[in-house]
């Protein structure tokens, strides 16, 4: 049984690795405003290109992602894989397809494959989010 097989789990004092100043830096005009990004868990290929160090998975990322207020990700498109945001608190303008919504705590955005999507921080405080991908293919 491979590493990724088996259950494991990850706490607090266990997380590695601040992804925000590498996404602002390897992808400009994409992202803005990021206070604190962390991959929690994903395939093998994310961990090797971005040197962090979390649980292993094939096809789930998901990332714990903090905006400031006015932060934002760029309207985009992820060809291969579906994707949502789960709000954890504050609130999100988020832009599905020709739609958008604000979401607070406890709300979800389910974007399907090949559908343009992005998000902004809405209202005075951060907003707290879980980024998950989910890859059709193993370790993308």
């Amino acid at each position: 049984m491979s590493s990724v097989e088996q259950p494991v789990f990850l706490t607090g004092k266990d997380r590695k690795g601040d992804w925000a100043k590498f996404v602002e830096e390897a992808h400009p005009g994409v992202h803005d405003g990021n206070i604190e990004l962390q991959i929690l868990m994903g395939p093998d290929s994310k961990f090797q290109r971005y040197g962090l160090g979390n649980l292993r998975s094939r096809r789930l990322q998901i990332t714990r992602s903090v905006y400031a207020p006015g932060g934002w990700t760029k309207p985009h498109v992820h060809p291969d894989h579906e994707h949502a945001y789960y709000v954890i608190r504050g609130q999100a303008l988020v832009k599905v397809g020709n739609e958008e919504r604000v979401l607070g705590p406890g709300e979800v955005a389910y974007i399907p494959k090949g559908t343009p999507l992005g998000y902004r921080s809405h209202g005075s405080e951060p907003v707290e989010l879980l980024d998950i991908h989910a890859y059709e293919k193993d370790d993308p």
